[in-house]
C-alpha cells in the first residue's frame, strides 16, 4: 500500500491560487495516487483522503472560502 505525506497534498492545493473543492481533491488523489493510498502527517498515520481533508480543516491547515473551496492557511503550515 502506498503512503503519501500530507505535505504533498497541501503543495498540490497551494498550486491552485483559487483553491480546490474537496471533491476535486478526492478525485485527483484517487485517480493519480490510487484509491488505496494512505496519508500521514507528523502526528497521524493511516488516513484515507477523506480523513486527511477533515484533518486539514480541523488543524486549520486550510481555510474554507465562501464558495466552498479549500485554500492553504500559510500561517499554519510547517516547513519541514
Amino acid at each position: 500500500m502506498k503512503e503519501i505525506h500530507a505535505h504533498d497534498i497541501l503543495d498540490w492545493i497551494a498550486a491552485a491560487s483559487e483553491g480546490k473543492i474537496p471533491a476535486e481533491i478526492v478525485k485527483w488523489a484517487e485517480s493519480t495516487l490510487g484509491k488505496e493510498t494512505t496519508y500521514y502527517t507528523c502526528s497521524r498515520m493511516g488516513m484515507d483522503i477523506h480523513e486527511l481533508i477533515a484533518f486539514f480543516v480541523s488543524a486549520q491547515k486550510v481555510i474554507t472560502t465562501e464558495e466552498g473551496r479549500l485554500q492553504i492557511n500559510r500561517q499554519r503550515m510547517c516547513s519541514h
